[in-house]
């Protein structure tokens, strides 16, 4: 599938170009897609012969997504890169801050879920000392 909406900007932070396309999970009929460059959550339905249907912006304003995990419940937990946080948004759209530059993050690009936690590696682009790091839930 091509779609503008998957298409990076041109966007620069720090005189890194953003990626467009970026993370992809599959959860609860439906493909999901990070766009780095447009900071936007995307998703579509999977059709019945398996191929994504009609993309659409589920969540904006995510400060350079990049890769994010969607729970059983439905639950979003979203690494935003370039605001330096770990956030949790709900199924209504409540987003709520993990963690951040205060508390450990640095460039979050990556996250996994266990059972009591959140594992995230820290890209640290703009710092020193790229991590791996666990959130307690």
């Amino acid at each position: 599938m091509s779609a503008p909406a998957l298409a990076p900007t041109g966007a620069q932070d720090s005189g890194l170009v953003l990626p467009g396309a970026n993370g992809v999970k599959l959860a609860r009929g439906r493909v999901w897609v990070s766009n780095t460059s447009t900071s936007t959550l995307l998703s579509a339905p999977i059709t019945r012969d398996g191929r994504p249907g009609e993309l659409s912006v589920v969540f904006d304003h995510l400060f350079e997504i990049d890769d994010f995990q969607i729970t059983p419940g439905g639950e979003i937990i979203a690494a935003l890169n370039g605001a330096s946080q770990v956030v949790s948004i709900s199924p209504s759209g409540r987003i709520r801050v993990l963690d951040d530059a205060a508390t450990g993050a640095r460039n979050p690009s990556a996250v996994a879920l266990s059972a009591d936690g959140i594992y995230v590696t820290n890209a640290a682009f703009l710092t020193v000392g790229a991590t791996l790091q666990r959130i307690a839930r």
